[in-house]
């Protein structure tokens, strides 16, 4: 069991640069912890990844990785997004596909009863009416999301 409360960083990889998939996770990181939150990345463990870059997007072909192959994401993201005590699904603003591993941990944490703190713009890709009436609050700014997360969490 977990001293610290425990959030998932929930949003899209796959198609997405490095800095699109590390530098707002890092960050998030990096400041929950200043607030006594403990952050699960779903990029964790998984350097080899940075080998098999191609033009800066990360591949969508490194299933040699039992931890990267269909089922292997599946079901460590399963498991991660309902053992959470609140899921950070973060939407960037210059998306223009669908990202459906995100929306499936949204699912699957709401469905587990934990807490969904979404950060989307109104009218990106994401903005369905299934996927928001799922999330327990969505903001438009990710930085206020973060501030957000420890008073929900009761740390603060």
């Amino acid at each position: 069991m977990n001293a610290m409360p425990l959030v998932y960083l929930a949003g899209p990889i796959s198609g997405q640069n490095l800095a699109g998939a590390l530098d707002w996770r890092e960050r998030a990181r990096c400041y929950l912890l200043s607030e006594g939150v403990q952050t699960l990345n779903p990029l964790r463990g998984k350097d080899y990844l940075n080998s098999i870059v191609k033009d800066g997007v990360y591949s969508t072909s490194y299933s040699d990785h039992p931890m990267s192959t269909p089922h292997g994401i599946t079901m460590r993201d399963k498991w991660d997004a309902t053992r959470c005590d609140l899921l950070l699904a973060y939407f960037p603003p210059f998306l223009t596909k669908v990202s459906i591993g995100t929306v499936m941990e949204v699912a699957w944490a709401s469905q587990a009863g934990r807490y969904v703190l979404a950060v989307m713009e109104p009218g990106e890709v994401h903005d369905h009416g299934m996927l928001t009436d799922s999330c327990s609050l969505v903001l438009r700014d990710l930085d206020e999301a973060l501030r957000l997360i420890p008073t929900i969490l009761g740390v603060r």
